[in-house]
């Protein structure tokens, strides 16, 4: 069983790799035949490749914005510094509509690849 020092420096990582849109960081955190599930009624994407195409790459406002912000304001505010609109963004406006498309009919022949949903970060 890893130590809760292991499993937050996992956790950090992950968020880091999110919060600067670094797809092959995700990627590297996960066993080269790791599983990452996204929906408990779909089949998990499996191995590199398949966690790779599915990443959207979000900065939006939630619980988890909110406890960085109270952990590490200096460094929350650095990163908010850094996106061009001035914002992070709203989970269901902002970050809800692309993967609302994403998950629609008309991204049929979208795959692959990582869609930035961070105000102009990237």
């Amino acid at each position: 069983m890893p130590t809760d020092e292991v499993v937050m420096s996992w956790v950090e990582a992950y968020r880091d790799a999110w919060v600067n849109t670094d797809t092959d960081a995700v990627v590297r955190l996960f066993a080269p035949d790791g599983t990452y599930r996204d929906n408990i009624f779909e089949e998990p994407h499996t191995g590199s490749d398949g966690i790779r195409a599915y990443c959207v790459m979000p900065a939006a406002e939630g619980p988890a914005h909110e406890a960085w912000k109270k952990v590490d304001r200096a460094g929350y505010e650095a990163t908010l510094a850094k996106v061009p609109l001035g914002r992070f963004g709203d989970p269901e406006r902002d970050v809800g509509r692309v993967v609302a498309f994403l998950c629609s009919d008309d991204a049929a022949y979208t795959t692959g690849m990582v869609v930035p949903v961070d105000g102009g970060s990237t």
